[in-house]
């Protein structure tokens, strides 16, 4: 256990030490900070949300005071409510297709009929040649679930080509992400078959930390303010 004398030293060495470093390299690390210095827990968080960003990171905060911290699906659910998924899926397909097509430059034309053209091949070829690298890069990276490789596929393969993609299908892989969905039955043409539940959500979690760094984000760091357990009467 580490005492600093004030909050901005710890996130100093917080920063240095770990996401600069341990984290960004494929550590991982958790961290307990009990603030004694006057600081209130909304300056805190927005603090440790400006140093992780700043570092490529993204940062999800997560309060025991409207979330059951105690259950892993609930921490997972309010987390995937603050990612912004299909900016992370094109993110990821422009990494992946950079390396060899040649890609628009605006993303409103970032269209599998848009990158054929742009690149000189009919559509069905080049519709061939991004699902072989979906398959390299995303279907069989196995540090991540089966679920969770099926629902980005869907989210990636939207980008491209949103018309195919059944929208009510497309909608159903977020409310699933984010534990809002009602009927998993909505979901079984995308080939998902189980909710997000305490028995997977820990997998879910992780996938989600490697999914980030596919994307280009250096890494997950969650803020998990649990202070609301410390209180000995219930607040209304």
């Amino acid at each position: 256990m580490s005492y600093f004398l004030n909050f901005k030293d710890w996130l100093s060495t917080a920063r240095k030490e770990y996401l600069q470093d341990f984290v960004k390299n494929g550590g991982s690390a958790v961290k307990f900070l009990v603030s004694e210095d006057g600081f209130q827990h909304e300056d805190i968080v927005s603090s440790l949300r400006q140093v992780a960003e700043s570092e490529g990171f993204f940062f999800a905060a997560v309060n025991a005071a409207n979330t059951k911290t105690h259950m892993i699906d609930k921490i997972f659910h309010e987390v995937a409510k603050q990612v912004n998924w299909d900016n992370l899926a094109y993110s990821f397909l422009s990494r992946i297709l950079s390396n060899s097509l040649k890609l628009p430059d605006n993303r409103s034309d970032f269209t599998l009929i848009k990158i054929a053209n742009l690149n000189e091949q009919s559509e069905p070829e080049m519709r061939r040649s991004i699902n072989t690298l979906l398959r390299q890069y995303l279907f069989t990276d196995y540090l991540m679930t089966q679920e969770f490789r099926i629902a980005m596929l869907r989210l990636c393969e939207y980008q491209l080509v949103p018309d195919e993609i059944n929208t009510l299908t497309y909608t159903c892989i977020k409310e699933w992400l984010q534990g809002e969905l009602r009927l998993l039955s909505d979901l079984k043409k995308a080939l998902i078959f189980q909710k997000i539940g305490r028995h997977n959500a820990r997998q879910m979690l992780f996938s989600l930390s490697h999914w980030l760094k596919l994307a280009g984000k250096s890494g997950l760091v969650l803020s998990l303010d649990i202070s609301r357990y410390t209180e000995k009467q219930r607040p209304r």
